[in-house]
């Protein structure tokens, strides 16, 4: 008795269902999209280069780690640049500690410039053992 009376509501309430209709996705309509994303990207890149995140590298930040060592899983000595002067620092998981101001700057380690010269330096360090 209940269950003619919920089918004769709910008929009154129902709404029609109408199908989708077919999407005309076109070329031209496919290559506008993707130019306004590339576009909105960007765009949103500039921004983010123009705001100096503290998070990315912008290059211009006076500070640059000159050399590291592990000396545990989490703990490390670091030679840090700030502004033309170095210091030595001890870094662990909960801290970093000032070890010494250094006197006389340490040169940067040369490093290779691209994966191919750095490839051919270890294949000569193993060629010689």
């Amino acid at each position: 008795m209940v269950k003619p009376i919920i089918i004769l509501l709910f008929s009154f309430f129902s709404v029609p269902v109408m199908a989708a209709p077919q999407a005309d996705l076109k070329l031209g309509t496919t290559l506008i999209s993707l130019f306004l994303v590339l576009g909105l990207i960007l765009a949103l890149s500039w921004v983010v280069k123009r705001l100096k995140v503290p998070g990315l590298p912008n290059g211009q930040s006076g500070m640059r780690i000159i050399s590291q060592l592990a000396v545990g899983q989490k703990e490390r000595v670091m030679v840090v640049e700030v502004n033309k002067e170095q210091v030595l620092i001890g870094v662990t998981g909960q801290q970093i500690t000032l070890l010494k101001t250094l006197n006389e700057p340490m040169e940067a380690p040369a490093t290779p410039t691209s994966f191919s010269e750095h490839l051919n330096q270890i294949l000569k360090k193993n060629e010689n053992v």
